[in-house]
């Protein structure tokens, strides 16, 4: 199972605002005026970190069970996928001259669907997830819904959560939070930004 839904830790800063910290990618070094701001900056932050065990031919880092009421932080969707179909060739101990060839395409056009900062194809980035034996199914529900199923990267019998979904908490806050279960959904860090109201 594929999960990139890693525990993000806030600290005060001294000199006001928040620091971030991942305990699974203690690469990660930023920082925010605001919690909204920190996690907003979060986002890119991992992407890059995870991008060093990518570049450095290593396994990503697996996501530990956050702490009851710890928030957590994912790449951004296309990342997901994109860091699935790495992992994945490295758990089948595919190269990318393999995937390439399978694909019918040539060598850097993989190179590019693996770079997490490249905006590929979907089509072509489902079509690689198939080759490697896994199935893309996406489900999309309405933002401010705590009990729709929201968009989940399934693999073979296993599934992984792709995507956050906006809601409000019982004090009127808005928080994020991901699908372990389709009727189950578990809080996270609010991040306010058109980037989770847009493609959560």
């Amino acid at each position: 199972m594929f999960n990139f839904n890693y525990p993000v830790t806030l600290d005060p800063a001294e000199e006001g605002g928040f620091l971030v910290s991942f305990a699974d990618v203690p690469e990660v070094h930023t920082e925010g005026d605001d919690e909204a701001e920190a996690l907003m900056r979060a986002v890119d932050a991992l992407e890059t970190a995870l991008e060093f065990y990518t570049d450095g031919n290593e396994d990503v880092p697996k996501a530990s069970k956050p702490k009851r009421g710890q928030g957590t932080v994912r790449p951004s969707a296309l990342a997901c996928i994109k860091l699935s179909i790495y992992q994945g060739m490295r758990d089948q101990g595919v190269r990318k001259s393999e995937l390439a060839r399978r694909l019918s395409v040539h060598m850097p056009q993989v190179d590019r669907l693996l770079d997490l900062h490249h905006l590929s194809r979907l089509d072509l980035a489902e079509r690689a997830l198939g080759k490697l034996g896994y199935q893309l199914q996406i489900a999309v529900s309405p933002a401010g819904s705590s009990t729709q199923e929201a968009p989940m990267l399934v693999m073979g019998n296993m599934t992984a959560v792709r995507a956050k979904v906006v809601m409000r908490d019982p004090k009127g806050k808005i928080v994020t939070g991901f699908v372990k279960k389709p009727t189950a959904i578990q809080p996270m860090y609010a991040a306010r930004s058109s980037r989770v109201s847009k493609k959560a």
